[in-house]
């Protein structure tokens, strides 16, 4: 009996699991776009297939162990382990291009598979100063560092900016002493302006 339930569970795990923890970990770097369901499904299973040919050596070892809990543990920790591996590799690798600069280096031109360039920019979780301006003609100007945060969603768009910064009439940035940051809805915005932060300088000027 044991031996059927074991059969069933480890192909069910690593045909299924991989995918999704690799997916999931990949998608935080580089989100999907809306309605896109059917594509995040075949990678979920691209993952899967991936996992199976780079670790099937472990696997086929893994499924010679006769202890019931043993085995599970193991199962588990394995498929945790590459998965995750295999996710922040992938990962690295979309996030810095290197399969579009290989794919220069052959004179091809790749398609950005970036959903939006929105996207493209907060994903690289770069601090700057960021000027806002707004559908209204209203300007917000702010500091976007580590605490600051930008939606990836598809449907609800939105960005908060972790200090209000002043500009005044000689262009010197001065910070809201007082300020806990904004919030902004994309809807509501009509262009964002990134300014460059210099290490060496305090965030107090520009």
């Amino acid at each position: 009996m044991f031996i059927q339930n074991k059969e069933t569970l480890f192909l069910t795990a690593i045909f299924i699991l991989p995918g999704f923890i690799s997916t999931a970990i990949v998608r935080k770097a580089n989100p999907l776009g809306k309605s896109q369901i059917a594509r995040y499904l075949l990678e979920c299973l691209a993952f899967s297939i991936v996992n199976i040919v780079i670790f099937a050596w472990a696997y086929y070892f893994i499924f010679l162990i006769h202890n019931k809990w043993l085995f599970l543990i193991i199962v588990v920790l394995v498929l945790l382990i590459s998965s995750v591996f295999i996710g922040l590799l992938s990962a690295y690798i979309i996030q810095n291009g290197l399969v579009d600069k290989c794919m220069k280096k052959f004179k091809i031109k790749p398609i950005n598979s970036t959903p939006s360039s929105w996207d493209y920019f907060f994903s690289k979780g770069k601090v700057c100063f960021i000027i806002v301006t707004m559908k209204n003609g209203a300007m917000i100007a702010g500091y976007y560092g580590e605490k600051s945060f930008a939606s990836s969603s598809m449907d609800e768009r939105d960005i908060y900016i972790e200090k209000g910064f002043y500009i005044d009439e000689n262009g010197k940035w001065i910070e809201d002493d007082e300020s806990e940051g904004f919030y902004v809805n994309s809807k509501d915005i009509e262009y964002i302006e990134f300014r460059h932060v210099d290490a060496k300088e305090d965030k107090n000027e520009q």
